[in-house]
């Protein structure tokens, strides 16, 4: 469930401010080791940098970013503009509640003990703070069943007037469902059909999987068969020059469809290919549910296959704004979505409901799951966090989006189809009393953020508003729109007021077990939170990163896979594994070949090697990692095979024989070897 936070923090300064706040004290020079970049966000005091260089005018002189030795320890200081520095140095970290007190980060990348708000110390003793915090929760989508249609319904598509088509594959019709709800059998007489799709022209395209063709239904209802392609064709996608291409689920082959009808076998990829989708460069991506693979495809038709190791039953497939690919594992026991990095990194992204299915993006980078074991959608949103978005009918499989960005759903195993309608509503915000101005700040999918000032009068009345599209976010005061964008808002009010006398104790907690938290690092990127009871509350650091761990791009060996591990310590399968008598060696990207092997004295002997005219002599060969060989001589001998002797033809002038032996290595040149052997001189008296 998309869920959109007001957090409200009622900042109060003394009459001094922060201006006056000193710099920390220096405890021993910092190690110039491995830093620790970017920023982490506090619910409460909001950026946070990490390192002087995000910091234009604060570091000129002094050193104050956070940074690891080699030994795993931190050291330095980040830096609020809300509260001031932040302390990792030992001196600073004295008396912290739970000893060890220093921050450190174990080999496995998880971070321990303490770091510290310096102005809670005395740096800043004429501060004084209070804060409050409210959260305002944002209604569910609504979900209904928007449509009754055929049995077992699997494809979707949307035609340019905003209706709906659906394929229902056990009763072999096409439905169509204009915008409210009105349902007609559009076509029928179809094989299971399966994936449909649009053409630019409006004709729908339908994949028979009962059979070996593709039909074409023109935008008045007739129907004709446009191809036949190969066993069981399950979806269907265009490139951008107007192909068609199909997977044939019952067999390890991708269609190709020119608009005239020509077909063709475009690519051979794994067993039982289920779905496929072209990424921004023309790269064709296909889920081979048989044999948990992914295959990309080049323009070209060049071929590449993505480790088995991260995937069970692959069936639907969705690309982000970045080019990474998500893939839902369908499996028996499957449960989980794996990411795939344009370098064919492959790690798990999410785990969400039974048996996923069906995925689809939002415009903010929400990723939506059917999962299929049950009757639910899942949302993850671009950090991997998890939750339910909705509860549909049974068996959902396929999702699209309408252009109000309402989301459809089929039900395979209830004959129906779902409208999930996103979260709206209003709800008011008071400005504490004594606030002037607020700061509100919209933190949209992947991090990014926007900050608006705000001037208000105190205790007034705003209103923030969500919806109508998913993640559509807005702050109004009556009917004058003050804030607009997508994502959660974060409202930031400051009261200056005397001097008082509330105190910071200042620690922040780096890991806790109650409940369960902490900060992680893997191959340089950090995730997780930290925690602070009194002044920064919950902190995400998920924004930073480091070199510290980080990984030299090597190739290496699994048995006879080549393995290729990134310069994030991510280890996937690189290629096809080496077949013997190839094999894999340590430092190679490419699989190796041995070279052909001959006994000392050579591949090829004659004996003798000189013999009388007319009589014969004995040939033998033997050589190894060869594919093929023949032996020639310019008497007309000829002889094939690795090995062998043989008697030669009667010798009755200087002949050579030749073996030529085709390696094993395809790009090795041809062996070959040449031995001459010679008349016994005959003497004549005069």
């Amino acid at each position: 469930m998309k869920t959109t936070r007001i957090v409200v923090l009622i900042f109060i300064l003394s009459i001094v401010g922060f201006g006056s706040l000193a710099k920390p004290h220096t405890a021993g020079a910092l190690p110039s080791s491995f830093p620790i970049t970017g920023y982490a966000w506090s619910e409460n005091i909001g950026w946070v940098d990490l390192n002087c260089s995000n910091t234009a005018g604060l570091c000129s002189t002094s050193p104050f970013g956070l940074t690891i030795d080699a030994s795993g320890n931190i050291t330095g200081y980040a830096w609020s503009e809300n509260i001031g520095w932040i302390s990792a140095n030992p001196a600073d970290l004295a008396g912290c509640p739970q000893a060890p007190c220093t921050a450190t980060i174990t080999s496995g990348g998880a971070m321990n003990g303490w770091m510290k708000v310096l102005s809670a110390d005395g740096y800043n003793t004429s501060a004084s703070t209070q804060y409050s915090t409210t959260t305002y929760s944002v209604p569910v989508p609504v979900s209904t069943i928007f449509a009754t249609v055929g049995v077992n319904p699997t494809g979707l598509a949307f035609d340019s007037s905003g209706n709906l088509y659906v394929a229902n594959q056990s009763s072999n019709t096409i439905s169509k469902v204009t915008p409210d709800g009105t349902v007609t059998t559009f076509a029928s007489g179809f094989t299971g059909p399966r994936g449909i799709v649009f053409d630019s022209s409006g004709n729908l395209f339908v994949a028979n999987q009962g059979g070996t063709t593709i039909s074409k239904i023109t935008p008045a209802g007739a129907v004709s068969t446009f191809a036949t392609v190969g066993s069981d064709p399950k979806n269907l996608a265009f490139d951008s020059a107007g192909n068609l291409y199909a997977v044939n689920n019952g067999g390890t082959t991708v269609s190709k469809v020119t608009p005239a009808g020509a077909v063709s076998t475009f690519a051979t990829v794994g067993s039982s290919p289920a779905d496929l989708i072209f990424n921004s460069s023309g790269n064709l991506y296909v889920a081979n549910n048989g044999s948990n693979t992914i295959s990309k495809i080049t323009p070209a038709g060049g071929v590449f296959t993505f480790s088995s190791s991260g995937f069970n039953g692959p069936r639907g497939l969705a690309l982000d704004s970045s080019g990474n690919l998500y893939v839902a594992n369908q499996g028996t026991g499957g449960t989980t979505v794996s990411k795939v990095t344009p370098a064919g990194a492959v790690s798990t992204f999410a785990t969400v409901g039974a048996q996923p299915m069906g995925l689809i993006f939002d415009s903010a980078g929400n990723l939506y799951v059917t999962n299929a074991g049950g009757t639910t959608v899942s949302e993850v949103t671009p950090a991997g966090a998890v939750s339910t978005y909705a509860t549909v009918g049974a068996t959902p499989g396929v999702l699209i989006f309408d252009s109000a960005g309402n989301l459809y759903v089929s039900n395979n195993g209830s004959g129906t189809v779902s409208k999930v309608t996103p979260s709206t509503g209003t709800q008011s915000y008071v400005v504490p009393t004594g606030a002037t101005s607020i700061t509100a700040t919209l933190v949209g999918g992947g991090g990014a953020t926007t900050t608006t000032t705000v001037t208000v009068t105190p205790s007034e009345t705003l209103f923030v508003t969500m919806g109508p599209s998913s993640g559509q976010t807005t702050l109004k005061r009556g009917a004058t729109t003050l804030v607009s964008g997508s994502g959660e808002l974060i409202l930031v009010s400051s009261t200056i007021i005397p001097s008082g006398s509330v105190g910071w104790f200042g620690f922040i907690s780096l890991s806790g077990t109650s409940p369960s938290y902490g900060v992680t690092e893997t191959g340089g990127a950090f995730s997780g939170y930290s925690w602070s009871d009194d002044v920064m509350g919950w902190t995400d650091w998920h924004y930073a990163s480091t070199t510290y761990g980080t990984c030299t791009p090597s190739y290496s060996c699994s048995g006879s896979q080549i393995t290729y591990t990134n310069s994030s310590c991510v280890t996937s399968n690189y290629g096809a594994m080496c077949a013997s008598p190839a094999f894999c060696s340590s430092g190679s990207s490419s699989c190796l070949y041995p070279s052909p092997s001959v006994n000392p004295g050579g591949a090829l002997t004659v004996s003798p090697k000189l013999v009388p005219v007319g009589k014969t002599t004995q040939v033998s060969w033997n050589i190894s990692n060869v594919v093929s060989c023949t032996t020639t001589g310019t008497n007309g001998d000829s002889w094939s095979g690795l090995s062998g002797t043989k008697t030669s033809k009667a010798i009755n002038a200087q002949t050579t024989y030749t073996l030529s032996c085709i390696p094993d290595d395809p790009s090795a040149p041809v062996f070959t070897q040449s031995v001459t052997l010679n008349l016994v001189p005959t003497y004549r008296e005069r």
